[in-house]
């Protein structure tokens, strides 16, 4: 155990000394799950066991060697470069104080833990949106709502569908607070949704602008104005008819109250138009989106899910549709309507994201967006996104009424550390940050193997021109080992390693939930619900002799995984996890806490260890002053408050924590 004095961003309430805090409750010394029940499951979507049957083998089954010739001095098509952190988390508002914690005060153990893993492989901060539906109705209490908390949601009841009706979010400065502390400790960076049902002056997109650019800083990547546009009509928040020229009108107004105000220092701050359905990306360009808004537009974003389990034309069901996902046609046939838009957008100097995505809309399907089979198509997609030239893919993470989240806090007021849900596509984002390491300068592309069979697509990784890294997929389920495949990887203009390095990703069956194994190690110890955030076991990485005489490397993929190949020494070493000052008890049981004073004034911060924030973004360290990103005479954030954190840390995460 490890307890560190550690200053975070000052806090709307003081805290208190001689406390002792039990992340966990002291009797809860077995990790082992309860059985999953004999009858038919009744609890909530988020952690239901229920699988559905891998889907039937390819007949004949699918070759059994795959040619890979990659090219010294790089290929024609590669991507722009692209960052460890491209595939993050889009959190809906109605639910972000369950997955971040209840205030700034108190945060979410897993949910750093979580963040953390990315950070360590990607070598940036984790990219994180809070939005949704949700912020279309939020108001901001500036004075705090009751019991410090940061967020009260008002229930709006279910449809006639049986879909949750989009609450009405109120949230107060304190959520603000809580993004800053999380970006202090994991450099966090955020898109933050402002609400769009009132354009006016007096509207609450203004205020919400100013205080999330005075409390985030630079952590704040945009500001979303306008949540999936094109559905407005259909959903009653404009005229049924409502269009895109109305649109870029209430867009306008927006820009121009920011564009005036003094209180917003960032002018290029939006983030939009996020449309899903309706509407084209290339038609909202082509009524000159960019040029009219080119002051006020930080970047370009759309929303988009592959399918929909709304129920609005009939009940679709996940075993039809669970084999529409497990192919490479699936990630190329959900890109193509953006490839036309995606260089006038890069040409405008604006860098294009998925803001929001997932499996499917309305909590996806069960069995499949909680399948090992989505943990293959989230990495497909998220590759073939970032080859199309995205620099940033959200999944939508929501409550426990869906199955699509890739990561579930325990559900009501249980705040057992141990009890979070991995879900299966948390494990993409891992893989993702390991193909594109921690340099900031690889440039993926396609290598065409899905031509051969589409159910084996891979990517080669380039950096200065040189191939690094290589993905190969096997969507197939099939334990005989019929549609194994061996990937034959050649350098045509220069000489095969003598060894290479390969990581998998791994599941007995497509239909896997649970135990799935990213380099031998999971986040999953006892199924479901029983996450702290960190990954357990051993780490597993193969070495393999490449055949230098024939300038040949053979990689086994088996049916199904996803193997990363890692062409050298340094790539590997590019994409592993480094604890920068970040060592502890190793994961086990977090016994009681105690915790060190450490008080702030004016500014300045004593009592830090720079081990643990050396990448910090949070303006601690340096040259010791904290560098405010809050307002201007705010008297909260000037009052010395005495600030206690503990943090129990392990090898891989920090595991601990509570701030009172």
């Amino acid at each position: 155990m490890l307890s560190l004095a550690l200053f975070l961003l000052p806090f709307l309430r003081p805290a208190w000394a001689d406390v002792t805090i039990y992340t966990t409750f002291p009797n809860l010394a077995s990790t082992a799950p309860a059985p999953f029940p004999t009858g038919p499951y009744s609890g909530l979507p988020a952690f239901d066991p229920t699988t559905i049957p891998p889907p039937s083998l390819p007949n004949p089954p699918q070759p059994t060697d795959v040619l890979i010739t990659l090219s010294q001095g790089g290929m024609q098509g590669l991507s722009i470069p692209q960052m460890g952190n491209l595939l993050g988390f889009s959190i809906e508002l109605s639910v972000s104080d369950t997955i971040i914690g209840k205030n700034s005060s108190v945060l979410n153990i897993p949910f750093l833990n979580y963040l953390n893993n990315i950070r360590l492989r990607a070598g940036a901060g984790p990219i994180v949106r809070v939005g949704g539906n949700s912020q279309e109705t939020e108001t901001l209490f500036v004075d705090g709502l009751p019991d410090g908390a940061e967020l009260d949601k008002i229930n709006q009841g279910v449809g006639a569908t049986g879909v949750i009706n989009t609450p009405i979010i109120n949230f107060s400065p304190e959520l603000l607070y809580s993004l800053a502390n999380i970006s202090a400790l994991v450099d966090a960076q955020w898109y933050f949704g402002l609400s769009f049902n009132d354009t006016s002056a007096d509207g609450n997109a203004l205020v919400v602008a100013q205080y999330a650019q005075d409390i985030l800083g630079n952590n704040l990547i945009a500001l979303q104005l306008g949540n999936e546009p094109d559905l407005y009509g259909d959903h009653g928040k404009r005229d049924p008819d409502y269009s895109i020229s109305d649109y870029m009108t209430d867009f306008a107004k927006v820009e121009g109250d920011l564009m005036a105000s003094s209180g917003v220092q960032r002018k290029e701050t939006l983030v939009g138009p996020s449309i899903c359905c309706n509407w084209q990306i290339d038609d909202v360009l082509s009524a000159g989106y960019l040029t009219q808004f080119s002051q006020g537009l930080s970047q370009v974003s759309v929303q988009h899910y592959p399918a929909n389990n709304c129920k609005l034309s009939g009940v679709i069901q996940p075993s039809d549709i669970f084999p529409s996902y497990l192919n490479h046609t699936a990630a190329q046939t959900f890109v193509q309507p953006y490839l036309d838009a995606v260089p006038v957008v890069l040409g405008a100097g604006k860098p294009f994201v998925m803001l929001e995505t997932n499996t499917a809309s309305c909590g996806g399907f069960l069995g499949v967006s909680d399948s090992f089979g989505a943990t293959l198509w989230t990495l497909d997609l998220a590759f073939q996104l970032a080859w199309a030239n995205f620099s940033t893919v959200l999944l939508h993470t929501s409550g426990t009424s869906v199955y699509y989240n890739p990561i579930t806090p325990p559900p009501g007021n249980e705040t057992r550390t141990k009890q979070w849900n991995t879900g299966s596509t948390y494990y993409a984002m891992l893989a993702v940050a390991e193909m594109f390491g921690s340099s900031n300068i690889s440039q993926i592309i396609d290598l065409g193997t899905s031509e051969t069979s589409i159910y084996a697509p891979s990517y080669a990784v380039y950096e200065n021109g040189n191939p690094t890294r290589v993905g190969l997929f096997n969507f197939v389920s099939d334990p005989s080992g019929a549609n194994d495949y061996t990937a034959s990887i050649n350098i045509t203009g220069a000489q095969v390693p003598a060894n290479v390095y390969v990581r998998y990703l791994e599941a007995p069956s497509i239909s896997e939930k649970w135990n799935i194994t990213w380099a031998g190690q999971t986040l999953s110890p006892g199924g479901a619900q029983s996450s702290d955030g960190v990954l357990h076991g051993s780490q597993n990485t193969v070495q393999i002799a490449c055949d230098t005489a024939n300038n040949v490397c053979y990689i086994p993929v088996p049916a199904p995984s996803f193997a990363l190949v890692f062409l050298s020494q340094q790539a590997l070493t590019d994409s592993t996890s480094q604890s920068d000052g970040i060592a502890g008890s190793g994961g086990g049981a977090p016994g009681p806490l105690s915790f060190t004073p450490t008080s702030t004034r004016g500014g300045g911060a004593t009592g830090v260890d720079p081990g643990v924030l050396a990448t910090s973004n949070g303006g601690v360290l340096g040259g010791g002053g904290l560098g405010s990103t809050s307002k201007e005479g705010d008297a909260r954030l000037n009052v010395p408050f005495p600030v206690y954190l503990v943090v129990s840390t392990s090898v891989l995460g920090i595991v601990g924590m509570m701030l009172l």
